[in-house]
Protein backbone atom coordinates (compact mmCIF):
# COMPACT_ATOMS: atom_id res chain seq x y z
CA UNK A 1 0.00 0.00 0.00
CA UNK A 2 1.21 3.51 -1.01
CA UNK A 3 1.04 6.29 1.62
CA UNK A 4 -0.01 9.67 0.92
CA UNK A 5 1.52 12.27 2.50
CA UNK A 6 0.76 15.60 4.35
CA UNK A 7 3.34 18.46 4.93
CA UNK A 8 4.45 19.84 8.58
CA UNK A 9 5.33 23.28 8.60
CA UNK A 10 7.39 25.40 10.66
CA UNK A 11 9.23 28.64 10.87
CA UNK A 12 12.21 27.30 9.20
CA UNK A 13 11.59 24.18 7.55
CA UNK A 14 8.95 21.72 5.56
CA UNK A 15 8.77 18.14 5.35
CA UNK A 16 6.37 15.28 3.35
CA UNK A 17 5.18 12.60 5.89
CA UNK A 18 2.57 9.87 5.83
CA UNK A 19 -0.67 11.41 6.36
CA UNK A 20 -1.83 7.90 8.94
CA UNK A 21 1.72 9.23 11.28
CA UNK A 22 1.02 11.22 14.21
CA UNK A 23 2.70 14.56 14.85
CA UNK A 24 3.17 15.65 17.92
CA UNK A 25 5.04 19.30 18.85
CA UNK A 26 6.49 19.22 21.84
CA UNK A 27 8.95 22.63 22.68
CA UNK A 28 12.50 21.26 22.13
CA UNK A 29 11.13 19.06 18.74
CA UNK A 30 8.88 17.77 16.65
CA UNK A 31 7.96 14.35 16.54
CA UNK A 32 6.58 11.94 13.58
CA UNK A 33 5.48 8.39 14.15
CA UNK A 34 2.93 5.91 13.05
CA UNK A 35 0.89 4.89 15.99
CA UNK A 36 0.87 1.26 15.01
CA UNK A 37 4.19 1.53 14.03
CA UNK A 38 7.94 0.94 15.13
CA UNK A 39 10.36 3.94 16.05
CA UNK A 40 9.98 7.86 16.18
CA UNK A 41 11.56 10.55 14.30
CA UNK A 42 12.46 13.58 15.60
CA UNK A 43 13.21 17.12 14.43
CA UNK A 44 14.90 20.33 16.18
CA UNK A 45 15.83 23.30 15.16
CA UNK A 46 18.69 25.87 15.68
CA UNK A 47 19.09 29.32 14.04
CA UNK A 48 22.41 30.75 15.00
CA UNK A 49 24.02 34.21 14.69
CA UNK A 50 26.21 33.15 11.65
CA UNK A 51 26.71 30.48 9.22
CA UNK A 52 26.43 26.90 10.37
CA UNK A 53 29.85 25.20 9.78
CA UNK A 54 31.55 21.50 9.19
CA UNK A 55 32.96 22.05 11.88
CA UNK A 56 29.59 23.07 14.08
CA UNK A 57 28.30 19.72 13.07
CA UNK A 58 30.97 17.33 13.53
CA UNK A 59 31.02 19.12 17.14
CA UNK A 60 27.86 17.93 17.69
CA UNK A 61 27.49 14.57 16.37
CA UNK A 62 30.62 13.52 17.97
CA UNK A 63 29.04 14.41 21.71
CA UNK A 64 25.94 12.28 20.44
CA UNK A 65 27.58 8.85 18.53
CA UNK A 66 29.48 5.85 19.94
CA UNK A 67 33.45 6.72 18.92
CA UNK A 68 33.78 4.17 16.71
CA UNK A 69 30.76 4.91 14.67
CA UNK A 70 31.07 5.59 11.04
CA UNK A 71 29.80 9.29 9.99
CA UNK A 72 28.51 9.79 6.32
CA UNK A 73 28.58 13.08 4.46
CA UNK A 74 24.80 13.53 3.17
CA UNK A 75 23.62 15.89 0.41
CA UNK A 76 19.82 16.65 0.35
CA UNK A 77 17.98 19.02 -2.42
CA UNK A 78 17.89 21.70 0.53
CA UNK A 79 20.44 20.83 3.04
CA UNK A 80 24.22 19.23 3.13
CA UNK A 81 25.43 17.54 6.01
CA UNK A 82 26.49 14.29 8.09
CA UNK A 83 24.61 11.15 9.10
CA UNK A 84 25.40 8.26 10.96
CA UNK A 85 23.47 5.02 12.65
CA UNK A 86 24.55 2.90 15.51
CA UNK A 87 23.30 1.03 18.04
CA UNK A 88 23.26 1.72 21.90
CA UNK A 89 21.87 -0.89 24.45
CA UNK A 90 18.89 -2.60 22.56
CA UNK A 91 17.69 0.61 20.63
CA UNK A 92 18.75 1.51 16.74
CA UNK A 93 19.40 5.37 16.24
CA UNK A 94 19.87 7.47 12.96
CA UNK A 95 21.03 10.35 13.25
CA UNK A 96 21.19 13.60 10.65
CA UNK A 97 22.94 16.76 11.12
CA UNK A 98 21.97 19.09 8.53
CA UNK A 99 22.64 22.77 7.67
CA UNK A 100 21.71 25.41 5.51
CA UNK A 101 22.91 28.82 5.82
CA UNK A 102 22.75 29.77 9.60
CA UNK A 103 19.77 27.06 9.75
CA UNK A 104 21.08 23.66 12.11
CA UNK A 105 18.62 20.50 11.79
CA UNK A 106 19.20 17.56 14.24
CA UNK A 107 17.46 14.81 13.20
CA UNK A 108 17.02 11.47 14.64
CA UNK A 109 14.88 8.20 14.54
CA UNK A 110 15.10 5.34 16.89
CA UNK A 111 13.64 1.92 17.43
CA UNK A 112 14.04 -1.27 18.96
CA UNK A 113 17.11 -2.54 17.37
CA UNK A 114 15.19 -5.53 15.87
CA UNK A 115 12.92 -3.50 14.30
CA UNK A 116 15.74 -1.41 12.57
CA UNK A 117 14.44 -2.37 9.23
CA UNK A 118 10.99 -2.00 9.20
CA UNK A 119 10.57 1.79 8.23
CA UNK A 120 13.67 2.60 7.05
CA UNK A 121 12.34 3.30 3.51
CA UNK A 122 9.35 5.54 4.63
CA UNK A 123 11.92 7.37 7.35
CA UNK A 124 14.83 7.82 4.54
CA UNK A 125 11.37 9.10 2.25
CA UNK A 126 10.79 11.75 5.00
CA UNK A 127 13.91 13.12 5.69
CA UNK A 128 14.84 13.18 1.99
CA UNK A 129 11.59 15.52 1.27
CA UNK A 130 13.15 18.66 4.06
CA UNK A 131 12.93 21.78 2.28
CA UNK A 132 13.87 25.31 3.99
CA UNK A 133 12.33 28.28 4.14
CA UNK A 134 13.77 31.01 3.86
Amino acid sequence: MKSKFSQYQSTFWKINYPTEWVVEKHPECVSFYAEDGFGALQLSAYLKDEKVTKADLDELINDEIPQETQINDIELEAFTGIAAEFQYENHFWRTWILRKNKLLLYVTYNCEFEDRQLERAIVNQIVNSLKSIN
